[in-house]
């Protein structure tokens, strides 16, 4: 008979480390605004950057963010796709 003690000391030393840049309890962000007061396009922008990071940081995401929004439409298009061929 197997103790508990010793299969729960088991499982935590099988257990994967827990990535804490997408798992922490202390992920602090603000909202930023990318787009004007008729059609804002709100992002969440991590504090932990410096005011200059922080300053390019938004400074290329307001350039290309009609890029990354094609993008994302195709993506979109693409899953859907995927998920008709799949599961349909």
């Amino acid at each position: 008979m197997v103790k508990l003690e010793h299969l729960y000391d088991l499982k935590d030393r099988l257990k994967k480390p827990t990535n804490s840049k997408l798992q922490s309890s202390t992920l602090r962000f603000e909202l930023v605004n990318l787009g004007n007061g008729l059609e804002p396009q709100n992002i969440n922008l991590d504090l932990g950057l410096t005011p200059d990071e922080r300053l390019d940081f938004i400074h290329l995401l307001k350039i290309y963010k009609n890029v990354l929004l094609g993008i994302m439409k195709i993506l979109r298009h693409m899953i859907l796709q995927l998920f008709n061929i799949l599961f349909l």
